[in-house]
């Protein structure tokens, strides 16, 4: 057993719980190691201080508030899929999505036919419906007249209140 190991066992080991190869793995592993025979000295001087303390019952009030929360969460929960179920849920609704989106989206334009410029293959080309947008390339590409265009005039300050 490495300390990790002993740290997540110290507890079943000084409540008796381990079974008797486990106890003694432990055990001498503890003989061995300076730090997790320690770490176990503390936490069995602060037992034995909690030991000492007097046991406070808890009101009534107090239980049937617990009760009351403990099946309330147990009834919001009843409702959800078993873990193993859980992977099997996501993927099936990622599909479902995929598909439906899939359905939603516009379909491409369609291909043109006959022969494409410069004996391209037809299939390669796709027809574009707005051909008007393309005329105006040059302006999209050469930004220069947009340097002649006067400066926005400035903004009107918001008034807030009317009596301002």
């Amino acid at each position: 057993m490495d300390c990790r190991a002993i740290g997540e066992r110290l507890v079943d080991w000084m409540a008796g719980r381990l079974d008797a190869p486990e106890r003694g793995e432990l055990e001498r592993h503890l003989a061995q190691c300076p730090g997790c025979s320690r770490t176990a000295a503390e936490m069995r001087a602060l037992w034995q201080l909690l030991d000492e303390l007097p046991a406070v019952e808890a009101s009534a009030a107090f239980t049937a508030r617990l009760r009351q929360r403990w099946e309330q969460e147990r009834l919001r929960h009843d409702f959800s899929l078993p873990a193993w179920l859980r992977p099997a849920a996501a993927v099936a609704a990622t599909v479902f999505l995929a598909v439906w989106v899939g359905f939603r989206l516009p379909r491409q334009p369609a291909v043109a036919t006959g022969p494409g410029p410069a004996g391209v293959a037809s299939e390669d080309f796709v027809v574009v419906k707005d051909l008007a947008v393309l005329e105006d390339y040059d302006v999209l590409v050469n930004f220069e007249p947009l340097s002649v265009l006067p400066a926005a005039p400035p903004a009107a300050p918001d008034r807030m209140h009317p009596n301002d």
